[in-house]
């Protein structure tokens, strides 16, 4: 399962690669503006030297740093007739190519000369996911601590309503704004003793207002004492699992994209778990 610091270290990745930066005033000599990233430069080097590559993400949806372009400049450049100057002109600016990992298919982008490219989206919804306070459930069970549940008793469980609820967090870089939407899919329980997964906040208990045809999506039905726990009890936690994507407004390299499926922070309680004792009686001592 992916985690927001797995989502976090492919930014990193990003942009912890060697570069110079500029404000305005063009890259320094030997250097031109790196698709996808504002206000970056890289090294104009021909593709096969070694250096001056730096990897940017596609834009184009999934988790950044899962498919990441090296984009070198092109060389030589392609003749003016070709499709992929997209009606610009070499005078003002250089194409510069990728080629995604499997793919084998050749992406270009045209890079104004000293002017800083819109950047890369996907790179903004990471920073933006980084951000976002994703819910820590706050755990319930019934029976309820420090009451005891039972072996093979259905033991409740739930959040409050309202931490299973769609977040939002944006991030805005120059004209570029990109907002990042998580939406809670599933929540795992791990009971100590096995575990389950629920696809809403639970049913709360109302002491004293339920009967015994109540009913409730999430529940985990033990099949051992916890007697052998510390302090005879089971750790449990909860932990959200949330649908996240992105939209991009303003100047955009790319309109959306899916980040997928990333797990919030846990939340943590305990329980302790008993056996009822039966006594058989035979039909002779009644």
């Amino acid at each position: 399962m992916r985690c927001v610091a797995t989502v976090i270290a492919a930014i990193l990745m990003t942009l912890l690669t060697p570069v110079a930066s500029y404000a305005g005033g063009g890259c320094p000599a030997g250097t031109t503006p790196a698709p996808g990233v504002g206000g970056i430069c890289i090294p104009v080097v021909d593709p096969g030297t070694g250096g001056g590559n730096t990897p940017i993400g596609s834009g184009g949806g999934g988790t950044p740093g899962e498919d990441v372009c090296q984009w070198t400049l092109a060389s030589p450049q392609p003749p003016a007739s070709d499709p992929a100057w997209g009606g610009n002109s070499s005078d003002d600016g250089k194409l510069f190519l990728c080629v995604l990992p499997g793919t084998g298919t050749p992406t270009y982008r045209f890079v104004p000369d000293g002017e800083a490219t819109p950047p890369d989206p996907a790179v903004l919804a990471a920073r933006a996911l980084g951000q976002l306070r994703l819910t820590v459930p706050d755990v319930h069970t019934a029976p309820a601590s420090p009451s005891k549940t039972y072996v093979g008793l259905e033991t409740w469980l739930w959040m409050p309503s309202e931490q299973w609820t769609t977040l939002t967090k944006s991030v805005t870089a120059g004209a570029t704004t990109v907002t990042v939407t998580a939406k809670p899919q599933k929540v795992e329980w791990k009971m100590g003793a096995g575990s389950t997964s629920c696809h809403d906040a639970g049913r709360p208990w109302q002491t004293g207002k339920m009967s015994k045809t109540d009913r409730t999506s999430c529940k985990f039905v033990y099949t051992r004492v916890s007697d052998f726990q510390p302090d005879k009890k089971f750790t449990m936690s909860a932990v959200i699992t949330f649908d996240v994507a992105w939209v991009c407004s303003g100047d955009c390299l790319a309109d959306d994209g899916v980040m997928g499926a990333v797990d919030g922070l846990p939340g943590n309680s305990s329980i302790s778990v008993g056996e009822r004792q039966s006594v058989n009686i035979s039909p002779k001592e009644l």
